[in-house]
């Protein structure tokens, strides 16, 4: 079955399994880098208040053999016990700034592939990058719920950018604490969890470059943000005693790399660019370009 056949087939059997009294409807979801997704979304008379349930996601499930009937029993599932939960939510709050400010934080985002969507997005444009703002909130049973930022919402709160970026960092960076990793361990967890048949002795020998170290946060989410932390690069710098490299791996982390003969600018350029195009995944990709931090000037250069 293709895709659009599938659409239609889900947006029909959940009508049904609803017995027909609530709109059912598809709408396209943007995301990072102007991905395009559809969102498959169940409208309740009464609430305005209608999550949106990812179908391309679900059509993967389906190609990979997921029943279509197993499927569509998830959605209307959700739908039928989850959504109260959704619609309890008090989002109120979110006309108030005073309530809102403490879970606001900020991504960086690659410039150019999101240029268009910036436009309506409070924004600071650094190097290639541009730093954006999102609140997250913690629901009992829906787990984080991230919302992004829009021109409208710093206009309804009558705040200046400045008073934005302020408050996301402050709490960005006390939330969201920085973890710099060596890469051999992080490996080395990776193949103890997923591959428990290999030997230890196996699992020891698998190293790659011992310099390369990891900065992301600790949840691992949007930890490129990190390198914007106010010290991070400098205490990094001091501590291995060098210029080093940072190689966007994704908007979840970056990769730091002292500087050494072995590695030119261009090699290491080539192989993000490689990276990107064949391991990480389109909405994820933050950058082409390498940058490296001058120790003695202490800043990032572009």
């Amino acid at each position: 079955m293709e895709y659009n056949e599938f659409k239609k087939c889900v947006v029909e059997s959940v009508k049904k399994e609803l017995y027909g009294k609530e709109k059912v409807e598809i709408h396209s979801v943007l995301k990072n880098n102007a991905k395009q997704l559809d969102g498959l979304t169940v409208f309740r008379e009464g609430h305005s208040i209608a999550p949106a349930l990812c179908l391309n996601e679900y059509y993967q499930e389906y190609r990979q053999g997921c029943p279509l009937g197993n499927i569509v029993r998830e959605i209307t599932d959700f739908y039928k016990y989850g959504r109260d939960e959704a619609e309890g939510m008090d989002v109120a709050f979110f006309k108030e700034y005073a309530k809102v400010r403490e879970h606001l934080y900020f991504k960086v985002v690659n410039y150019e592939k999101n240029v268009n969507n910036l436009q309506n997005l409070p924004h600071v444009r650094t190097m290639d990058l541009a730093i954006v703002f999102y609140c997250k909130m913690s629901h009992e049973t829906m787990g984080d719920i991230m919302i992004q930022i829009y021109n409208s919402h710093i206009k309804l709160w009558n705040i200046q950018l400045a008073d934005l970026y302020v408050e996301a960092m402050k709490n960005t960076v006390k939330k969201m604490p920085v973890e710099i990793r060596s890469m051999n361990e992080i490996i080395g967890e990776m193949l103890l969890q997923d591959a428990a048949e290999l030997e230890r002795k196996d699992i020891a020998n698998v190293r790659v470059d011992d310099n390369m170290y990891v900065l992301t946060n600790y949840l691992r989410q949007y930890g490129a943000a990190c390198m914007f932390y106010q010290g991070v690069l400098s205490k990094f710098a001091m501590t291995v005693g060098t210029d080093f490299y940072i190689l966007p791996s994704s908007v979840h982390e970056v990769i730091l790399l002292p500087v050494r003969k072995d590695y030119t600018k261009e090699k290491l350029q080539e192989m993000v660019r490689q990276v990107n195009r064949t391991q990480v995944a389109e909405e994820d990709v933050l950058s082409d370009n390498i940058y490296l931090y001058s120790k003695k000037m202490r800043k990032i250069l572009f």
